[in-house]
Formats: structure tokens, C-alpha cells, sequence
């Protein structure tokens, strides 16, 4: 009997929060872009305290850590660390493996989702994702993962809105800002997408993807000296975009620089769990990485 009320009260829950995204998402549809960039921007001027799920969960590189020796956490530890080296497939068979035994644990629900995406389990990874912000509504992270995973479905509108959420809950965050100019930069939208990574370089004019941003700009408009004169001011430390390094040896590949190149698509393929190789395949990254070294030995 209890386990029914339970039961139904996490199904009533997850109802009503579909409910109240559902009308975020409408809600946020009736203003225009630029109308909802402002408000965006305005929050970004209010500092608020980051939520954090717990202070014994960390995260890095893309994945949930945590402190202590409990069976949980080095289950946890022991999947995350396999996601770092792009192995995807065992982290999840670990990760489902220790949800059978502790179904709330966040940090499982978390990393399950995130190597569902890489393997393109798409249902699979809502449900775990879903779970997550049942769990720790307040974790702003998760609707970064619920965004990149819409994307990745085609669903750009409620990928929007799952970034529009994850600002609304830490300002100081600026990546969910970055990723919404990111899916109208794939739309080739440009003008669009500058707005976006602009409005980030005026909170902070250093900020690194919002440079690269700008950079993949003057790419794509195939202006490739500016392009690689903003990368070279990107500062490579702590948490950027990795396919920074992408752009990087693009722009010098273009300006047959292609000793440069091959070292910053090596760069790139050392990185194995990257989100990049979610839509560009390893097997292209170490084609150009060879191109760029023949082209390099035939110069010298």
C-alpha cells in the first residue's frame, strides 16, 4: 500500500512538472528573441548563490563525482571515470547496475542520462534525466543535459526552453546563453547567434566560449586570420568548449599552417568524452589529423 502512494505521488509530481515546462515553453514562445535575450541578459546582472545537489557531489569534465568511500560513490567514481575516456558503453552498464540498488542516488540518474546521449538512447535517457530533476530540482546542470538532448532530437524549441531554465537558476552560469546561440549558429542564423555570444562577451568580455563563439563566426564567414587571432586569446583552462581546438586547427588547416593544425586535432582527439564527438566522429578528427601531417612532412 505505501508503495503505490509513493508511487503515485512521484507520478503526480512528474505530471505537474511536464505541466509547468509546458507552459514555460509557451510563455516563453509569445516574446521575441530579442525580447527574451534581454531578460536573460538582465538576470545575468543579479548574482545569486549557485545550487549545488550536495556538498559531497562535484562535477567535472562533463560527469558527477563524489567524496567518501560509500558504496555509492565509488560506483559512481568508478562509471564517471569511464566516461572521461569516451567509454560510454561500461559506464552505463555500471551506472543501470547501481540504479537497481539505489534508485534516488542523483549523481547515477545524472551520468545514466548524460551516456545515453553519447550512445543515442534517446527514451532512455529523458527517463533517467527526468528522474534527475525530480530528485534535485534545483540542480541547473540537468536542463543543460535536457537541452543538449532535445537538440540532439531535432525538439530546438524545448532545447530553448531547457536552457532558458537552466539560466533561471544560476545566473553566474553562462553556458546555457552560449548553447542557445549555438543552435541558431547550426541553423546558420548568424546574425541570431551573434546577439547571443555577444550578450555573454558583455557580462564578461573574456568569458572562453563566448570568444569562440564570435571566432566561429568569422569562420563561417570565412574570415579565418580574426577567426584565429580571437581563438589565440582564449585562455584553455578549467571548463571550455573542446572543440575550440576544432576551430583551431580548421582556421590553420585554411591558412596551411598544417604543423599547427595537426597538433590541435591531436589536442581535440584526447578528449574522447567530449559532447563534440556527439556530431563529429572520431574516425574524421584522426583523417584530418593525418592530412594535416602529410601536408606538414611534404612542406618540409
Amino acid at each position: 500500500m505505501i508503495m503505490k502512494i509513493l508511487k503515485l505521488k512521484v507520478a503526480l509530481t512528474l505530471f505537474l512538472s511536464v505541466i509547468v515546462m509546458l507552459g514555460i515553453g509557451l510563455q516563453a514562445r509569445e516574446m521575441s528573441e530579442a525580447e527574451m535575450l534581454k531578460h536573460l541578459i538582465e538576470r545575468g546582472y543579479n548574482p545569486v548563490e549557485e545550487s549545488i545537489p550536495s556538498e559531497k557531489i562535484y562535477y567535472t569534465e562533463g560527469a558527477l563525482f563524489c567524496t567518501g568511500s560509500s558504496e555509492a560513490a565509488v560506483a559512481n567514481n568508478l562509471a564517471a571515470e569511464l566516461m572521461l575516456k569516451g567509454n560510454y558503453e561500461d559506464a552505463l552498464k555500471k551506472l543501470r547496475s547501481s540504479i537497481t540498488r539505489a534508485p534516488l542516488f542523483y549523481p547515477f540518474r545524472y551520468n545514466a542520462g548524460k551516456s545515453c546521449i553519447h550512445l543515442y538512447l534517446y527514451p532512455e535517457s529523458v527517463m533517467h534525466l527526468q528522474k534527475a530533476v525530480l530528485l534535485v530540482p534545483e540542480y541547473w546542470r540537468t536542463y543543460i543535459e535536457l537541452g543538449d538532448l532535445y537538440a540532439r532530437m531535432g525538439s530546438e524549441n524545448y532545447a530553448i526552453d531547457s536552457f532558458r531554465k537552466a539560466v533561471s537558476l544560476n545566473r553566474k552560469d553562462m553556458s546555457a546563453i552560449i548553447r542557445i546561440g549555438d543552435i541558431f549558429f547550426n541553423r546558420n542564423q548568424l546574425e541570431v547567434a551573434s546577439k547571443y555570444y555577444e550578450s555573454v562577451l558583455e557580462l564578461n568580455p573574456r568569458h572562453p566560449d563566448g570568444l569562440l563563439g564570435k571566432a566561429k563566426i568569422m569562420y563561417r564567414r570565412e574570415k579565418y586570420l580574426k577567426a584565429l587571432n580571437t581563438i589565440k586569446a582564449i585562455k584553455e583552462k578549467g571548463q571550455y568548449d573542446r572543440s575550440l581546438h576544432f576551430y583551431h586547427a580548421e582556421c590553420l588547416y585554411k591558412l596551411k599552417e598544417y604543423s599547427g593544425a595537426a597538433d590541435q586535432y591531436e589536442k581535440l582527439l584526447s578528449f574522447p568524452g567530449d559532447r563534440f564527438f556527439l556530431t563529429t566522429a572520431v574516425s574524421l578528427i584522426r583523417h584530418k589529423l593525418d592530412m594535416s601531417r602529410r601536408l606538414s612532412s611534404v612542406e618540409q
